[in-house]
């Protein structure tokens, strides 16, 4: 006949702390990754509005200009698929010059959080950058 060891009970034990923590680590590990594309995400959100709104203060500068400007920076990380550009000029020279680019934050980052609850859908990365025209 043959007697459970504290040994073989302490296996078990570890089993069961195994279920519980290693799903909270998955967790824990996907929302790191998935901050940092974000966060990687809204700082080309943030060049892109900048490199737009320099190219808007330029004289004779026209929407098309401003968004191949805002194109090339968005490429770079593959974002460029659907985002919304903004554009509020003034009509003299030394007026604002506004420019806001806004992307799904889907598009940046990979939905990795949607089955703990905390999804991605309807959310935008936004970035506004205002000079002043030439």
């Amino acid at each position: 006949m043959k007697y459970r060891t504290a040994r073989n009970r302490r296996g078990a034990l570890l089993s069961a702390e195994a279920l519980v923590v290693l799903p909270l680590l998955f967790a824990f590990l996907c929302a790191i990754s998935e901050f940092g594309l974000i966060w990687a995400g809204n700082s080309r959100v943030k060049l892109a509005s900048l490199q737009g709104c320099r190219v808007a203060t330029l004289p004779g500068s026209d929407r098309e200009a401003v968004a191949a400007a805002v194109e090339r920076a968005l490429a770079k990380q593959g974002l460029i698929d659907d985002y919304e550009l903004r554009i509020e000029w003034g009509p003299h020279s030394g007026d604002p010059v506004a420019v806001e680019v806004e992307l799904p934050m889907s598009s940046a980052a990979p939905d990795m959080l949607y089955a703990f609850g905390f999804s991605l859908e309807d959310r935008d990365l936004t970035a506004r950058t205002v000079m002043r025209r030439e």
